[in-house]
């Protein structure tokens, strides 16, 4: 989590005697709730910013609700009052991190965010303007070295889409974190939570089957003095590791699915004929159930030569698995299910947060490739079976 969150331990003892006065006490109480939240060192019903901490003065154009709120992804941090299209906030932060402005709805189309640090910050937000056509005409943040450098990295990521433009997704995460890696190494201000937290974001967007192994470990080994114990590092360095055991020459685990007849069918009941394709997809992944027609294409050329698909739902819902398969006809596949979602063992050791996704294995269970299109399996089953 990008907050800290504090127990203060205090406790208030209220005289009943003096209404007025317990009131007060209740509103102080209230106030220091609201910034423990923000792992404030201290309590202020003040606008005027502390010693230690930020103070954020807003200027809001077309903004016209009473009150802007403030979160931290999705939990509610405060309700700040807006007089005549400006702000207010006062806290402190225990590092930089996001800060969510909406309105009470939530709509997109009165949301901004920027990075903070404890520092005095200026945004001015107009709501008239096309956020996505002119966002420097949107918003318009100073004072923050930590928005400033997150402005820095999407920079780095700007450059690295227009060069390789039409490039493959591989090709261009690559020259991406080179990049990236270029702009953080030698500079120790730059890392920090913000990088870090851009850094993972980026990573972890990556397909497996696109994801630069050795780009990513310089990467992140900028961050292993400072953050090896961050939930975002472990996390990182976890995809890294289930990426290399993805990789060509690497045996595919040991995977036992459930048909639909409620049988046991372990993968390795398919070894030692010829190639297997282990596919993963889902009834509602609908570029998944795009690839079926030259899936089944591969099995009515190949299925001769003892080529099988191995077809993994990552359905909960047996029905609708069901119902695809008949839609789809794909009745050639061998398909398993532990209509469990991502809850599976494949999706875990192999850190698969998105489908389709595949294996083609040889006859012994070791991997030749991963992540094909229809396309790319039907050329790669061409060569395979030529030579």
């Amino acid at each position: 989590m990008l907050w800290n969150y504090n127990n203060m331990g205090h406790q208030v003892k209220c005289d009943s005697s003096n209404s007025n006065q317990n009131k007060r006490i209740m509103k102080i109480i209230k106030l220091c709730s609201i910034f423990m939240l923000l792992g404030t060192i201290s309590c202020n019903n003040s606008p005027k910013k502390p010693d230690v901490g930020f103070h954020i003065n807003g200027k809001l154009e077309g903004y016209e609700a009473s009150f802007i709120y403030v979160r931290n992804k999705d939990s509610l941090i405060d309700s700040v009052k807006v007089r005549h299209g400006e702000f207010s906030f006062t806290g402190t932060l225990k590092k930089p991190t996001v800060l969510i402005f909406s309105d009470k709805n939530r709509g997109y189309d009165k949301t901004f965010y920027f990075y903070a640090d404890n520092s005095d910050i200026q945004v001015e937000v107009d709501y008239s303007k096309d956020r996505i056509g002119n966002p420097d005409g949107f918003m318009k943040v100073t004072g923050s070295s930590a928005y400033d450098l997150s402005l820095a990295i999407e920079d780095v990521y700007k450059e690295a889409n227009s060069k390789y433009r039409g490039a493959g997704s591989g090709a261009l995460n690559e020259y991406k974190v080179g990049q990236l890696y270029h702009f953080l190494a030698g500079k120790e201000d730059h890392i920090n939570a913000v990088s870090l937290d851009k850094v993972f974001w980026l990573i972890s967007g990556m397909g497996s089957g696109m994801f630069p192994i050795e780009n990513s470990e310089r990467l992140l080994g900028l961050f292993t003095e400072q953050f090896a114990d961050s939930e975002e590092y472990t996390k990182m360095r976890e995809k890294i590791e289930a990426t290399k055991r993805r990789q060509p020459g690497e045996s595919f685990i040991d995977y036992v699915g459930t048909d639909e007849e409620g049988r046991q069918i372990p993968l390795t009941e398919l070894y030692g004929k010829s190639y297997i394709f282990v596919d993963l997809w889902a009834s509602w992944c609908g570029p998944c159930r795009a690839e079926n027609p030259q899936y089944k294409e591969a099995m009515m050329l190949y299925r001769d030569k003892g080529f099988q698909i191995y077809s993994v739902s990552f359905d909960d819902e047996k029905e609708r698995w069901i119902k695809a398969i008949r839609e789809d006809k794909i009745y050639e596949f061998v398909h398993v299910s532990d209509l469990s979602y991502y809850d599976n063992p494949i999706a875990k050791t192999y850190k698969i947060t998105g489908i389709p996704d595949n294996f083609l294995l040889d006859n012994k269970g070791q991997i030749i490739d991963n992540s094909l299109g229809g396309e790319d399996l039907l050329l790669t089953l061409e060569h395979l079976y030529s030579k």
